[in-house]
């Protein structure tokens, strides 16, 4: 049975709450879907409530899925965890103005649990996630990753298996540790120092998909297999998924000094490149976009459009119709196209859209802000109401260019 499959054990961490962040810090879990008898520790208690769809996992809360039970929960970066029945877990969180990432610790004690861990490209207004899962024998260190974890309540041994990515998994009771890459697995039991990859078979996805759905896992093991081709390509030299980006038209109001039409599909073009793919920017208009795609092998052209680029007065009355106040908002809007130059097929169509509201301050005026270099490794341009929209479309294109790409 399922539950006495054993995955990498990490180490039972019991950590104080003093020293992770409390719930006031905003950082949190929340349980999206429940089927059966799922309950609650909160931190500092000893009673077990029921859990309901769209609860909050806070800091150093436990949760517990008994039998014939399920949840499904996700975190704010996008990642998503499936928790088989018997299964009992603490989640921990850990957040300062000094450090450098947010650390997000799984503790799994006893049962199973499916983690899809996305992968973020670190943005200047949001700090990276440290992610590591501990069970009573290991510790496994993990971003952008999905692999499942199964800790035997009784033996407290510890199976992982990879089905995307790699991850780092050590061995709490020794030196031990390796790199687990996808289709394997390990075992970590604590009356042995030795760690060692196995291949997976076709029995333990099957085990898998009894508790997660097929879909889930189908599309991890795919998103694998176009990583591992991607990579082959790259290595050769042949890659035949080389992306032209064109300069953007803006249709937006803004006409003032930046270059939006060059300036944003150049950071979109440089976070394709730190995510391994082969995309340049034509650094000039062109009539004909498919044969200058031709011209350089080009797969994919992302075609752009500035819709929305300003930053407005706004007023408010509140319901109660008490109070009247005043407010700055930016807003950022971008159309985004890619097309596959060989059959001239629309893959993606699609607008992003931000705004971002800001006190009646001259510090958030489109005239004060417009004065700045844009610069989103500038602190003082990032922050601004203009710089966080202009992130968060960016991001939210980032993320669809990504998810189609590695799909498709």
């Amino acid at each position: 049975m399922l539950n006495k499959i054993v995955f990498i054990t990490v180490a039972i961490f019991f950590i104080n709450s003093n020293v992770f962040a409390e719930s006031k810090n905003n950082l949190y879990a929340i349980i999206d879907s429940i089927s059966g008898n799922v309950e609650i520790q909160r931190a500092k208690t000893k009673i077990w409530q029921k859990a309901e769809n769209k609860d909050k996992i806070f800091n150093n809360d436990i949760i517990r899925c008994n039998k014939n039970s399920y949840a499904y929960i996700s975190w704010e970066d996008g990642s998503i965890s499936y928790i088989n029945e018997n299964t009992q877990l603490m989640v921990s969180f850990y957040n300062s103005n000094e450090s450098k990432a947010i650390s997000r610790h799984v503790t799994v004690f006893f049962g199973a649990v499916f983690f899809v861990i996305k992968e973020i490209l670190p943005s200047i207004n949001t700090k990276p996630y440290d992610n590591k899962i501990f069970t009573p024998t290991s510790v496994i260190s993990i971003r952008g990753t999905s692999f499942a974890v199964i800790v035997n309540k009784e033996s407290k041994k510890s199976e992982v298996i990879m089905i995307n990515g790699t991850t780092m998994v050590k061995n709490i009771n020794g030196n031990s540790f390796l790199y687990l890459g996808a289709g394997f697995k390990t075992n970590v039991d604590s009356a042995s120092d030795t760690i060692k990859s196995i291949p997976i078979l076709d029995k333990d996805i099957a085990e898998i998909k009894k508790w997660v759905p097929d879909s889930v896992v189908e599309k991890e093991m795919k998103i694998q297999l176009t990583k591992a081709a991607r990579d082959k390509m790259l290595i050769s030299g042949k890659s035949k998924e080389k992306i032209l980006i064109f300069p953007f038209t803006n249709n937006s109001s803004y006409k003032g000094k930046w270059k939006l039409e060059k300036i944003i599909p150049e950071i979109i073009k440089d976070r394709l490149i730190s995510s391994y793919y082969s995309a340049e920017f034509l650094d000039s208009n062109t009539s004909e976009p498919f044969l200058a795609a031709k011209k350089i092998n080009a797969k994919l052209i992302i075609l752009g459009e500035i819709l929305d680029f300003n930053i407005t007065q706004q007023a408010q009355v509140t319901p109660q119709a008490d109070k009247y106040y005043e407010y700055y908002l930016a807003k950022v809007s971008i159309k985004l196209q890619i097309i596959d130059v060989n059959s001239n097929k629309t893959i993606i169509n699609e607008i992003f859209y931000s705004d971002k509201k800001g006190e009646n301050v001259k510090e958030n005026s489109f005239d004060y802000i417009s004065k700045m270099n844009f610069n989103l490794s500038d602190s003082k341009f990032s922050s601004s109401i203009l710089g966080i929209a202009i992130s968060d479309v960016i991001d939210k294109a980032y993320e669809k260019l990504i998810n189609t790409l590695s799909a498709y």
